[in-house]
């Protein structure tokens, strides 16, 4: 197999990647019902709607980025980039999830919502279409393109993409366990 057919199959598996776990929490935001809405998914948690405003924001910062804006803001020294990237990165992109704890950064970080489930999954759906097309774009006129985060640095634009959806399962875990104690204490 060709390098260029190698990592057109790899960008597929991580474009594949990104679209399932978009799809299903998008379908799982869909099933929260509209009176635990403004509630916390979880005892000391954020509630749904932040949840979802923290993943909205999060595809706005990536794609602002991706369409040529700022970039979200470096803020770890570069010794702890190199930490992070050779201990907590891998472990993330495998699926073996976020570190517990970890703050979100700023950028994501929900300031306000939107109190209206289905205008929330609006303004989700418009934010993911945004970004697919700007990594489809950025693919084609740049594929070695970077995106920065917070903690770990530039990463390449296939990394950027799984990552999301790691991001995304991360939190469809959480929404998970979270509606199955909802339910059993109902």
């Amino acid at each position: 197999m060709s390098p260029r057919a190698s990592s057109d199959a790899s960008w597929a598996e991580a474009l594949r990647l990104h679209t399932e776990a978009a799809d299903e929490i998008a379908t799982m935001f869909a099933s929260v019902p509209a009176e635990a809405w403004m509630q916390p998914h979880a005892h000391g948690k954020w509630t749904y709607a932040e949840l979802m405003q923290h993943l909205t924001l999060t595809y706005d910062v990536l794609s602002q980025e991706l369409e040529g804006g700022p970039a979200m803001s470096v803020r770890t020294a570069w010794w702890q980039r190199i930490l992070l990237n050779l201990t907590v990165r891998p472990r993330i992109i495998r699926g073996g999830g976020f570190p517990r704890g970890a703050p979100a950064p700023r950028e994501v970080r929900p300031k306000t919502v939107t109190a209206d489930p289905g205008e929330a999954a609006l303004i989700f759906a418009a934010a993911r279409a945004r970004f697919e097309r700007a990594v489809a774009a950025a693919r084609a006129d740049n594929p070695g393109m970077r995106i920065t985060h917070a903690y770990f640095g530039r990463r390449p634009l296939e990394e950027a993409l799984r990552f999301c959806a790691a991001h995304l399962r991360h939190h469809q875990a959480q929404m998970s366990a979270s509606m199955v104690a909802r339910t059993s204490h109902s």
